[in-house]
């Protein structure tokens, strides 16, 4: 598993190539972005379970919850509003 300073570098190399990418290459990146998620859909329910599961002892606010939770269904929509340019 990647470290977020791993993941913070890797994200500044990105931007320096998205920065010079076609507006085509963008979208095409942000589908293909949209499609390891879902191929990794479980591991992230499984996660944002114990995300929700602490939100909860920790009492936060049902409006907070509700943006927190992810199932199946939202994962599948924001994949669809993310290539619905293509």
């Amino acid at each position: 598993m990647m470290t977020m300073l791993e993941m913070g570098e890797k994200a500044r190399e990105a931007a320096g190539l998205l920065a010079l990418a076609t507006t085509e290459e963008k979208n095409k990146a942000l589908c293909k972005m949209a499609d390891a998620i879902l191929k990794q859909q479980s591991d992230i329910i499984n996660a944002n379970h114990m995300d929700m599961q602490l939100a909860k002892q920790k009492n936060m606010p049902a409006s907070f919850l509700d943006r927190l939770m992810l199932d199946a269904k939202r994962i599948a929509s924001r994949r669809r509003n993310n290539c619905y340019l293509l």
